[in-house]
């Protein structure tokens, strides 16, 4: 088992300048409906309206390789593969007579594979619009004339559309919010009033997550098992080809699990968060964003303040387009949760929740006795690493276990040897306690300490 990866997402815009609106071979506008113009001509509909998603495609990320059989199944979803590709050929060779008359300069770049935007040849208000959130707002609220091409319905237009009309909402917001005169702060009457305010964190409903026109309809299955399992772990991937409508599921089983269900008294989650990532790749835009979502207003160290203000909240936390998380994501928590030895979990955020070493020779009782307490423990409902390797010493697992940094870890070991009284050795990674568990009681006891 493996920290949660992170999945890829098909709008992926780089980390790299847009061209500007002036340099640009076309400026591609599509807040609020469809317009095109290279400052001689303005085109506001094409002949085809695949050509006019797919052209939409493109220039929200000019930079991205757009696969060509990725392209096929987002316009024509019902279509075999053969179909999908001559209905795509037909759809670019329309679109480049349009954007490339003769003598004009390249617009797009076709090879076998993928479609890409010749580099300083689009540009596009939506990309625009999200490039400017965090450091031009003004700018950004300009841009945004409307929702992202009204009156398409292509299932991943529709998500976009949500997605960004999210942001715009919560833009204007931000910026009304700082715009109300402070109300003055009376004097501290000593010294521990004089101690940093936690940050105001606003208690998010299901009804503030995107909004959608129509319902979620063929995902009943899906939601399910995606309801099931936020509501076991802390961390849940959804992985899927772009375009599939992992965002629209995700925003849906959000605002499920904030509703009590049927015959209970209170809902699973109190809260739920709708963080859109895009083009967010450094640790500091990330958590941009998500004090954007909270609303966090108070100063001091991020990942602090996010700490304070999600404290004894049960929030449903939806990350967007995450996948360039990745590595700093962990940088982030190991700078936070670290001693001399590596890094050491959060419990709330753990891959997994115990750390079986065995420790013994290949043919002694530690084997049979750690493959089973594993499978209990993970028939009771824990998250099991089992390190049951045969070459590396036991003083080698011990070093890579604390290296990992799982919270609880249980060494099957001399202990077992002894059919009478076998006992477990359960440790502690952050204040290294260590405890030896009859064998008979370590389930419990480790279910009692993980899920206390």
């Amino acid at each position: 088992m493996s920290a949660a990866r992170f999945a890829a997402n098909a709008l992926r815009l780089r980390h790299t300048e847009l061209a500007g609106p002036d340099t640009a071979a076309w400026r591609v506008r599509l807040l609020g409906g469809f317009e095109i113009d290279d400052g001689r001509h303005r085109v506001t509909r094409l002949r085809s309206r695949a050509a006019m998603a797919l052209l939409a495609r493109v220039a929200m990320a000019p930079s991205r390789d757009h696969a060509r059989e990725e392209l096929a199944a987002l316009l024509w979803p019902g279509a075999d593969a053969a179909t999908g590709r001559s209905r795509l050929r037909q759809t670019l060779s329309l679109l480049r007579a349009v954007l490339e008359p003769a003598g004009a300069p390249a617009v797009l770049h076709a090879d076998r594979r993928v479609l890409r935007a010749v580099p300083g040849a689009l540009w596009c208000d939506a990309a625009a619009f999200e490039q400017a959130l965090q450091t031009r707002p003004d700018e950004a609220l300009a841009l945004y004339r409307g929702e992202l091409l009204p009156g398409f319905f292509d299932e991943w237009l529709v998500d976009e559309r949500q997605r960004l009309h999210a942001l715009a909402e919560r833009l204007r917001e931000r910026e009304g919010t700082l715009l109300r005169p402070v109300a003055p702060t009376a004097p501290a009457a000593s010294a521990a009033s004089a101690a940093p305010a936690a940050p105001t964190a606003h208690r998010y409903s299901a009804q503030r997550l995107p909004h959608y026109a129509t319902r979620l309809i063929g995902a009943d299955v899906q939601g399910a098992r995606l309801l099931a399992q936020i509501t076991e772990h802390r961390v849940v991937t959804v992985l899927g080809p772009g375009g599939c409508g992992k965002t629209r599921l995700a925003v849906e089983v959000a605002a499920l699990a904030c509703q009590a269900p049927r015959g209970a008294a209170a809902a699973r989650f109190d809260s739920a968060v709708f963080t859109p990532l895009v083009a967010a790749c450094t640790r500091s835009e990330v958590f941009d964003r998500l004090q954007m979502a909270l609303r966090i207003e108070a100063a001091g160290p991020p990942l602090q303040q996010l700490q304070i203000a999600l404290d004894g909240r049960t929030a449903v936390v939806v990350l967007d387009n995450a996948e360039q998380l990745g590595d700093d994501a962990v940088a982030a928590i190991a700078e936070a949760n670290h001693d001399d030895i590596g890094l050491v979990w959060p419990r709330e955020i753990s891959p997994a929740d115990v750390h079986v070493v065995i420790a013994g020779k290949a043919d002694g009782p530690q084997i049979p006795a750690g493959e089973q307490l594993a499978a209990d423990l993970e028939a009771a409902g824990l998250r099991v690493l089992l390190d049951d390797r045969y070459g590396p010493s036991p003083g080698v697992k011990f070093k890579d276990a604390e290296l990992l940094g799982i919270p609880t870890i249980a060494i099957v070991g001399r202990g077992v040897a002894d059919e009478e009284n076998s006992t477990i050795e359960v440790k502690d990674r952050r204040s290294g306690d260590r405890q030896d568990i009859p064998l008979a009681d370590v389930v419990t006891h480790l279910v009692a300490t993980c899920r206390p």
